[in-house]
């Protein structure tokens, strides 16, 4: 009786797992599944927002649930650059934080569309790049296209949106995670067909700006270790009770990413202007009306700085050293002038893209003395490309020079063993012919 109870047993797990394999498999089209995640995405920042804006309507006695919920939505689409009324002021100035949340949530959600349609339309044959790339235009101009349609609806119905300014920040935020979640799931790269140099010319352009930001970060979290205690009573200043601190932190994280940035401009000499009779840069600080908020405790005291804070500008050098190391150690060995060119534009152009991640990054809180907060940009286009840019021409110069030394330096030696060559060569050849005249 044991045996034929394990045998049943046996048996019914066979069937079973037959069963499973037999049954049908569901797939979704591609064609439907990017436009779901464009909204799923979209659906996703909203809640992000309207999370702790409906926390604050249950413990607030005053506020309305639609209020509440007209919050999160005029939030998202500041994140997607389109200005929206706020406590009855204008602001313009975009939540990075939920911005980069947005995107980086579309990366999978496109490359998962990418892989359902190429299961699809390629199947197993091997596809060539001209294949992956009608199907990645495909995949991400869906995406973006339905998120862009979303975004422009929500600033329909809120009143006092930009309806063009939602579209297009819609069709920007939309367009990049589209297209390279659905590259990279396929295996699609645009710049295959380059030389090698060239396809490393994006990544040392963004390896630049990720250092230049790294500074900014370091500099944030010092400044607010050091003025700990000031943003603390700030905080205290505002009272409110447990909740309306929960919404006050979430609000100051969807907007840190644009502190570091202008605290990466501050690192690089360029003035930081937080409204009308507010000046920061390295020269000193001009304090005049700012905005309750806490983390703007760490503005420095007005005054002029120590002569020590000018050191933050080896980061912006540092930046630039290594996008010329980068470009001109993948460019192939030429004369040191070349080298030298391309690393100095190299720096020049890290330092044009700073100046639009800065420009992305500020706006303003109203329309009078807090009309715009953020980096002035007429100071950043001139010592962004300035400190990038002479410091990866230097680079290119140094590198350039030892690629000379070292060739110079090994050509005696290759020319010696050449020469031993023929020497033995040509011996061979008069011991051959005189054996040829003695037959």
């Amino acid at each position: 009786m044991a045996e034929r109870s394990s045998r049943h047993r046996t048996i019914a797990v066979d069937v079973g797992e037959e069963a499973r394999s037999k049954r049908p498999q569901v797939t979704i089209a591609w064609f439907v599944l990017a436009p779901l995640g464009a909204l799923a995405v979209v659906a996703a920042g909203w809640l992000l927002m309207a999370g702790p804006a409906a926390l604050g309507w249950l413990t607030s006695p005053s506020s309305q649930l639609p209020d509440a919920l007209a919050l999160a939505s005029r939030v998202l689409l500041l994140a997607n650059w389109s200005p929206a009324h706020i406590g009855g002021q204008r602001v313009s100035i975009a939540p990075l934080g939920l911005t980069l949340a947005v995107m980086l949530l579309g990366v999978p959600v496109s490359g998962l569309a990418a892989r359902h349609a190429a299961r699809a339309g390629l199947g197993d044959a091997a596809a060539s790049q001209d294949d992956l790339r009608r199907l990645v235009l495909r995949v991400g101009g869906t995406y973006a296209a339905t998120y862009a349609l979303a975004i422009t609806l929500i600033a329909l119905v809120i009143p006092g949106s930009s309806v063009l300014q939602a579209l297009l920040g819609g069709c920007l935020i939309g367009l990049v995670p589209g297209l390279w979640g659905a590259a990279r799931s396929v295996g699609y790269d645009p710049g295959l067909a380059r030389p090698g140099w060239v396809r490393v010319i994006p990544r040392a352009l963004w390896v630049a700006v990720l250092t230049c930001v790294g500074t900014g970060a370091v500099l944030l979290t010092i400044a607010l270790i050091l003025s700990r205690d000031r943003v603390a009573s700030i905080a205290d200043g505002l009272g409110g009770d447990a909740a309306a601190g929960v919404l006050l932190v979430v609000l100051q994280l969807a907007w840190l990413p644009n502190l570091v940035i202008w605290s990466m401009a501050w690192a690089l000499g360029a003035g930081i202007t937080l409204g009308e009779g507010t000046l920061l840069n390295m020269n000193g600080t001009s304090v005049g009306f700012l905005p309750s908020i806490p983390v703007l405790g760490a503005v420095p005291e007005p005054g002029p700085l120590p002569g020590l804070v000018w050191l933050w500008l080896l980061g912006g050098i540092m930046a630039g050293a290594v996008v010329g190391l980068i470009i001109t150690l993948a460019r192939p060995a030429r004369r040191f002038g070349e080298s030298a060119l391309a690393g100095g534009l190299s720096g020049v152009a890290s330092g044009v893209l700073l100046v639009v991640v800065a420009w992305l990054s500020s706006g303003g809180l109203g329309l009078r003395r807090l009309a715009y907060l953020g980096v002035r940009l007429q100071d950043l286009m001139i010592t962004a490309p300035g400190i990038l840019g002479l410091s990866g021409l230097v680079t290119g110069l140094m590198v350039g020079v030892f690629r000379r030394e070292w060739s110079s330096w090994r050509r005696p030696g290759d020319g010696e063993e050449a020469g031993e060559q023929s020497a033995a060569s040509g011996q061979s050849r008069g011991e051959d012919d005189e054996e040829t005249r003695r037959r």
